[in-house]
């Protein structure tokens, strides 16, 4: 018979051992919990989020996923984040490792506002981000290629504001 962990014990050995250890000093990997019962479900779907410390957590159920079908797991990771959100965010962080102590205001674009908060011309800012975010997505070799294209895009569109990264529906 398979050894397996309570609940509790799978919480206490993801925080310490993956997230706080092994994610936090740059390792990746996919983790899957597979409850025994509807009890266990329910206390890791409603515990492991606070566990996260910011990382993307999705559910999948391989019962209406086809889990054997790479392209349906991708496709229902994909369809649980907020591509908007994400972009704003990431957009956000190359703006402040950029040396610009950005105030969030999600209202306007981080470049009007930073052209407000610095005195600096927004078209001199937007030149000097653009290569940020260059740097640090789309020439970013520990992103794979296709995820470098599409996630450049959308972060671009959140530095000036505006439509551009919003996702196309089919």
């Amino acid at each position: 018979m398979p050894q397996t962990l309570g609940t509790a014990e799978w919480l206490a050995f993801m925080r310490l051992e993956y997230l706080e250890g092994f994610i936090r000093e740059g390792g990746s990997t996919v983790k899957f919990a597979v409850p025994l019962d509807s009890e266990a479900r329910a206390e890791l779907e409603e515990q492991l989020p606070a566990l996260s410390g910011g990382l993307l957590i999705t559910r999948i159920d391989a019962e209406s996923t086809g889990v054997h079908m790479i392209d349906r797991v991708f496709f229902r990771i994909a369809e649980q984040i907020s591509w908007r959100r994400l972009s704003r965010q990431v957009a956000i962080r190359i703006i402040r490792e950029a040396g610009y102590p950005l105030e969030g205001n999600e209202e306007r674009s981080p470049l009007e506002q930073l052209a407000e908060q610095t005195g600096i011309d927004a078209s001199l800012l937007n030149i000097e981000l653009r290569k940020a975010f260059s740097v640090r997505i789309f020439r970013n070799p520990a992103l794979a290629k296709e995820f470098r294209v599409a996630m450049t895009h959308p972060c671009l569109a959140e530095l000036a504001g505006g439509s551009e990264g919003e996702p196309q529906t089919r």
